[in-house]
């Protein structure tokens, strides 16, 4: 496809429980001039079997295999060497948009020249039956917002990069245990962009039991880990910046849980 103006990129480990709603959100944009690079992580599951059976005879969509294990980060940076659209976005094997996502995100992009744009959504329980509360993130992301505010608000599935913008955008190499998103956002900054929200609510964000952000404690000690060791940032600055983020994680977490809206 020569016109294609969005590449949506997907790691994909063992994600065979949530590919056919997954794909089926994609399938279902209004936005027809996408393409769909989803990155098997080796998984150990049928998981490329059961992705080239659901995206088969849709030219739109190309499975890669990634030579080794490498994380989402290092997954998400094959799909964006092979991109060919101007724009990129990010949508994890378990999570879902909703059917404008990609069109009203990409106007909001053309009409104001962003280069870095995020827009609002909800957290899903693990089964998709219960919606927890939409998320709004700050209007603007400068460096210090990102800090104390992004969690939940500037999340990956909600990201649009103009790619013609941030030609060397890419996730950074670090371990694993690290929120990688948050520095790819970080650099974004350091390059003199700022995040623009769209006040839409366009995505769904699934709560995985056995993901890297369901443990709470964890996810607060490898923020901590970014603030300090990471990023070098002055004690103070560091503690006051990680409280702030700790206060907005946990009210966002209970005002947003699907299990509150039951």
């Amino acid at each position: 496809m020569s016109d294609i103006e969005v590449t949506v990129i997907t790691p994909m480990y063992n994600a065979r429980a949530w590919l056919e709603g997954h794909i089926a959100s994609t399938r279902a944009q209004t936005l027809r001039n996408f393409e769909h690079i989803i990155i098997d992580d080796c998984s150990t599951d049928d998981s490329v079997a059961v992705a080239q059976q659901l995206t088969a005879g849709d030219d739109r969509y190309k499975i890669v295999r990634a030579p080794k294990n490498g994380g989402p980060a290092a997954a998400r940076n094959i799909g964006i060497a092979q991109a060919k659209g101007r724009y990129l976005a990010f949508l994890d094997a378990d999570d879902l948009w909703l059917p404008q996502k990609l069109e009203r995100q990409l106007a909001f992009m053309k009409r104001t020249g962003y280069a870095f744009t995020y827009h609002d959504y909800c957290h899903i329980s693990h089964d998709g039956s219960k919606i927890g509360k939409r998320i709004e993130g700050v209007d603007t992301m400068d460096i210090r917002a990102l800090h104390v505010r992004r969690k939940g608000t500037c999340g990956c599935l909600s990201v649009m990069i103009d790619h013609q913008q941030l030609p060397d955008f890419k996730f950074p190499d670090i371990e694993r245990s690290l929120p990688e998103d948050f520095l790819a956002w970080l650099w974004v900054m350091k390059q003199g962009q700022i995040g623009h929200r769209l006040p839409e609510d366009l995505a769904r964000y699934r709560l995985v039991p056995a993901s890297r952000s369901a443990n709470k404690f964890a996810a607060a000690f490898a923020v901590w880990n970014l603030y300090y060791r990471v990023e070098k940032l002055p004690l103070i600055k560091a503690t006051w910046w990680w409280l702030h983020y700790a206060w907005n994680t946990k009210r966002l977490h209970k005002e947003s849980s699907p299990e509150q809206q039951a």
